[in-house]
């Protein structure tokens, strides 16, 4: 089969290249409903091992999430420890890892590793609350002997909040917030590493070209070649799977949608198929910067105000108007 060829960005030359010799586990970065299960279907069916005891599908995900049960509660635990939980959208305690509760924590999560994985040279681990919690898996894996590659899958944020709203019944302007703090803070923590960007409509799009641009820019070989799984894997990802579509600029007009976002959102699309251009850098730290001096100043207001119809629906006039005062500070 002769793959499309696509415009690439070219792959940084400052990232470390995986190690050889290490069971390798590549690790699936996004926000929820981003298209982390997909990506996780597709790994597995390239020859990846997933967990040994994967949520089951649902209504919302028929597919399968390919996502570890017991992982996902021990992250949820973890989160809690923190004050914390997977639909909040600041950072989550960054002196967490010097905490005397950490080290048990990294013990329990190798122990759930090597019965999830059963001791595999090649495995998938995606769960999209790890994006929050960065630190805490470098330690896991490098405790662990295990060498990661991180792969990144983004969506259009306004399909995520078409998602979560109907699923969860979120406010959309809280569905952003999360977006947001997801996608930047797996960002940067994997700067340096071995990574690789991609997104949810690029899968759907051409699948081929995603895996294997994946093998090319990381350095990884999976056991199976696109051309043994391109018929097992178009029929699994069938056009029904995207339930959700958007236009892919974000509009001007929506009042939910940040300049942030739409930032952010373009430099991620422009990363398709590389590592990540190190002049965005700077884009990205300052956005990261305010809005993490947002969550600090006034993440209890609108914390305090997530069961407020009234204040949910004020929250993307608010993060607007802060984006302002904070960006006229500086």
């Amino acid at each position: 089969m002769e793959l499309k060829k696509k415009n690439r960005p070219p792959a940084s030359t400052s990232q470390e290249a995986p190690k050889k010799n290490r069971p390798l586990a590549i690790v699936v970065l996004g926000m929820h409903r981003s298209g982390t299960s997909a990506l996780s279907g597709v790994l597995s069916k390239m020859g990846c091992d997933g967990p040994n005891t994967p949520m089951p599908p649902s209504q919302t995900n028929e597919k399968g999430y390919f996502e570890s049960k017991r992982f996902s509660d021990l992250t949820d635990k973890i989160l809690e420890s923190g004050n914390s939980s997977w639909m909040d959208w600041r950072p989550f305690n960054p002196q967490w890892m010097q905490s005397i509760v950490a080290s048990p924590f990294v013990d329990e999560a190798l122990e759930v590793l090597n019965t999830e994985y059963s001791n595999s040279k090649l495995f998938f681990l995606k769960n999209p609350r790890l994006c929050r919690l960065m630190p805490f898996c470098h330690e896991m894996l490098e405790r662990g002997g295990i060498e990661p590659v991180y792969i990144h899958i983004h969506r259009n944020p306004i399909e995520v909040v078409n998602s979560l709203v109907l699923r969860d019944g979120f406010n959309p302007s809280l569905v952003h917030l999360l977006w947001l703090r997801h996608v930047l803070d797996a960002e940067f923590a994997t700067r340096g590493r071995a990574r690789y960007f991609t997104s949810f409509a690029s899968l759907l799009d051409d699948w081929s070209t995603e895996l294997t641009q994946f093998q090319d820019v990381a350095g990884v070989i999976l056991p199976r070649e696109v051309v043994q799984v391109r018929k097992e894997v178009s029929e699994y990802l069938a056009p029904n799977l995207r339930h959700h579509t958007a236009p892919s600029k974000l509009p001007t007009g929506n009042l939910d949608v940040s300049n942030w976002t739409r930032t952010v959102f373009d430099i991620l699309e422009r990363w398709i198929g590389g590592t990540g251009d190190e002049t965005d850098f700077r884009a990205l730290d300052e956005i990261r910067n305010l809005f993490n001096d947002m969550a600090l100043n006034y993440g209890s207001v609108l914390e305090d105000g997530i069961n407020l119809p009234e204040v949910k629906e004020n929250a993307a006039k608010a993060l607007a108007d802060t984006e302002t005062k904070l960006s006229n500070a500086n």
